[in-house]
């Protein structure tokens, strides 16, 4: 059920760290953690990559919750999953770490691929089917292997989304949805501030 109130706004995307990567930001980071021979030998948009990796995370993640499931993807190794030259995800491989953390044994490994084939073929806007972190994760091991030379600990994922949002600027904060809605709130609820004026 979708919960509506005018005081609650929404983020552009999925959730914070998808509007972070869905930013500048996302470059900056990139620049100081990958290797430009390796990404201009890697020869695709990563940004692309993520979201098409992440996207069959994010929906079984859907599955789980729409069918009451009760997954856990919480402390999968995406390491177990994702092809670490190419970053492709095989999902069958997903699957199986997702059921072994989730102790789901009895679900059968085709008919929770179906259901992700049925999904995936509607279309969904991958930035709203993304979760952040999971793309993250996933940038966190491309960085070791084929996009960058990094030890694990220098580019673990909690210390990725903090280089995210000290990278992300004001001005990419401004030309967000979220930032006019938070006006328009601000403009609707005077003399309540949620941002300084000069921002």
């Amino acid at each position: 059920m979708l919960y509506t109130s005018p005081n609650l706004l929404r983020t552009d995307s999925h959730d914070l760290e998808t509007m972070l990567i869905n930013s500048p930001a996302f470059n900056k980071v990139l620049a100081e953690f990958g290797s430009e021979e390796k990404i201009a030998q890697f020869n695709r948009d990563v940004r692309l990559v993520l979201l098409e990796t992440g996207m069959s995370v994010g929906y079984l993640l859907w599955i789980s919750k729409s069918d009451g499931l009760n997954l856990t993807l919480k402390g999968i190794t995406f390491s177990k999953f994702i092809d670490e030259q190419t970053l492709q995800i095989d999902e069958l491989k997903l699957i199986q770490e997702i059921k072994n953390k989730s102790q789901a044994y009895s679900l059968k490994d085709e008919d929770l691929r179906q259901q992700l084939n049925s999904k995936k073929s509607n279309n969904h806007d991958p930035w709203q089917i993304c979760c952040g972190h999971h793309l993250v994760e996933i940038l966190s091991f491309g960085l070791r292997k084929v996009l960058g030379s990094n030890k694990a600990t220098d580019v673990e994922p909690n210390s990725l989304e903090r280089s995210l949002r000290l990278a992300y600027e004001e001005i990419y904060f401004r030309q967000t949805q979220l930032y006019l809605d938070i006006r328009k709130w601000e403009s609707n609820n005077q003399p309540f501030r949620v941002l300084r004026n000069d921002t």
